[in-house]
């Protein structure tokens, strides 16, 4: 609900906890690390961003980093996830459209392409 409305210290007090429990999913962890880098926590994104990058056979990992390198500002480390995300027909990618983690994304040409690909 925090990161929704763009209260990412507020998404990070309701990430946090599910962590705690045991929670170690890819989306939990992108979203997390995206919420941290907007927060200003760029150590904490970037060991999150290492956690997500051993994982690379999680079927839904590349759809999840590209969140997390956009909250990083990596936009074509972000792209290229995404494309990744799409040739591996990951289920998440159909949301790039309406997925707010990736409005930093929107206007660049490489993701109108995908999203043309992709048929959204």
């Amino acid at each position: 609900i925090g990161a929704s409305r763009g209260d990412y210290r507020a998404a990070i007090d309701e990430y946090e906890p599910q962590r705690r429990a045991g929670v170690f999913g890819s989306e939990l962890l992108g979203r997390l690390g995206y919420a941290y880098s907007a927060s200003g926590r760029r150590d904490d994104a970037l060991a999150i961003l290492k956690e997500l990058e051993a994982q690379p056979e999680n079927a839904r990992v590349y759809a999840h980093l590209a969140i997390l390198h956009a909250g990083l500002g990596d936009k074509r480390r972000a792209l290229e996830c995404l494309d990744k995300s799409a040739r591996r027909r990951e289920s998440e990618v159909i949301f790039i459209a309406v997925e707010p983690h990736y409005s930093s994304l929107q206007s660049e040409p490489a993701f109108q392409a995908l999203r043309k690909q992709i048929g959204i």
